[in-house]
């Protein structure tokens, strides 16, 4: 059988990793537009202006315990282990003043001495609220329509935790704003972070970054295993040749006999390449031009070598969400100071759920990201941006929108059937109820290897 796999992102390279493991017989080429795999999520190299590189990535991008799926793929292909961090969660409110005016922390370390001695604790009753929460996901008679804000109020969850917690969980977990957001999406992520709790809520740091901790080591296994990648390569369009399909790249040049093709595609990029080919509408197909995408900044931040730091931090792996004043929109931004072996401190902020087409809202963001990290580094080391290196990047659509519009019309979630047989698609947001995660995007891939696999040998009986 002979398999084309179109994008090599997270989704494309699982779905490789798996066809390999149940017919190594397979032929697979992997088409991919850029020079390197992981699409959305992978490591980039950032050169200083003192000629230093350090290692980021193309966003912050969170592994938790509860992704089985992804940690499993990255073991099946000889990945080094990830550095594995308790999980916490830091919220400043942030004045006129770009000050610090009141602070909640919870550490998963020393859970229970913290409960009663932190200085910044959170409210006991905030406890028992969650504990509510809990008991609703668990009820699964109850249909969870709607939006996230108000599955919210239905659940009693108080005005302030709603603040401090729900929101910035909301808004980083779905990249969709809070007010819009799928209350599906929200219970989905729910009952995940549940499952084996609390080793769900690790989170997983790559130690260096996601393409020389995961994505590179990914490829490398699936080379020898002999998938054959052709990076660089856009394809344009697809063509049916009596039982085979053949793709075309946008130099024209056609590589054929494909019994199958998957599109391992956002849903934009799949309607796109869908209508250059020429097909019928699918209803699968008219459900991709419905979806809507937000976007994500992210400012990365390499501090001076010789910095030091003013303000002790609780743990390697720290975080904090940072809210700005009303006079900011209380916009927030999540800061995380990178576990990463390297001569550098790196620093991230990340600013989600942006929709970029609203007029002018870039330089306005740009100027609240700018704020947020001043104020984290003047607090925390005593310097400014202009003491440091920073680089803006920009993806303006990063995942598709979770709006509760689309999920609660059953139109939200992709099918991993394209309508035309012998094309499929695998993606993030091809999982029901997941917001656009690396693991939604590493099932995706190991559900249609599946699905393909028991449709072949039904076939060939």
């Amino acid at each position: 059988m002979k398999i084309a796999i179109i994008g090599a992102g997270w989704a494309g390279l699982s779905c490789a990793q798996k066809i390999k493991e149940l017919d190594s017989s397979s032929e697979i080429t992997i088409f991919e537009s850029a020079r390197d795999a992981g699409g959305r999520a992978k490591g980039l190299n950032w050169k200083l202006s003192n000629g230093e590189t350090v290692n980021i990535d193309n966003g912050q991008h969170f592994v938790i315990g509860a992704y089985e799926n992804t940690i499993t793929l990255l073991k099946k292909t000889n990945s080094p282990q990830w550095s594995e961090n308790i999980f916490t969660w830091n919220f400043s409110n942030i004045d006129s003043n770009n000050k610090i005016y009141k602070k909640f922390e919870l550490s998963m370390n020393c859970f229970f001495l913290n409960l009663f001695l932190s200085r910044n604790k959170w409210p006991r009753y905030w406890y028992f609220s969650l504990f509510i929460s809990w008991l609703l996901i668990k009820l699964t008679f109850i249909k969870n329509k709607g939006t996230a804000k108000d599955w919210l109020s239905k659940a009693f969850q108080p005005k302030k935790l709603q603040e401090v917690f729900w929101r910035p969980f909301i808004e980083s977990t779905t990249n969709t704003d809070w007010r819009e957001a799928s209350a599906e999406s929200l219970v989905t992520i729910l009952r995940e972070c549940f499952i084996d709790f609390p080793r769900s809520i690790t989170i997983l740091h790559p130690k260096v970054n996601l393409s020389k901790s995961g994505v590179n080591f990914i490829v490398k296994y699936l080379k020898k295993n002999g998938v054959n990648f052709r990076f660089g390569n856009t394809i344009s369009s697809i063509k049916k040749k009596d039982t085979f399909f053949s793709c075309v790249n946008n130099k024209k040049l056609e590589y054929d006999k494909f019994d199958n093709v998957i599109l391992a595609l956002p849903s934009f990029s799949a309607q796109k390449l869908w209508e250059k080919s020429n097909f019928i509408e699918t209803s699968e197909s008219r459900n991709w031009v419905l979806k809507k995408t937000r976007g994500i900044n992210t400012l990365w931040i390499a501090l001076p070598s010789n910095y030091k730091r003013i303000k002790k931090i609780s743990n390697k792996n720290y975080w904090e969400i940072r809210q700005l004043s009303k006079l900011h929109n209380e916009s927030f931004f999540v800061i995380i100071e990178r576990p990463l072996d390297q001569n550098r401190q790196i620093i991230s902020i990340v600013h989600s759920a942006i929709d970029f087409k609203t007029i002018g809202i870039q330089k306005r963001n740009f100027e609240k990201i700018k704020i947020a990290a001043e104020g984290y580094l003047k607090s925390m080391f005593d310097l400014s941006l202009k003491n440091c290196e920073y680089k803006l990047i920009t993806e303006k659509r990063a995942t598709f929108a979770c709006q509760s519009q689309l999920s609660d019309a059953k139109k939200l979630w992709g099918n991993m059937h394209t309508g035309k047989k012998g094309i499929w698609r695998c993606s993030d947001d091809c999982i029901y109820g997941f917001p656009s995660t690396i693991e939604s995007a590493v099932i995706s891939g190991l559900n249609v290897a599946e699905s393909l696999m028991v449709k072949e040998n039904q076939e060939h009986l």
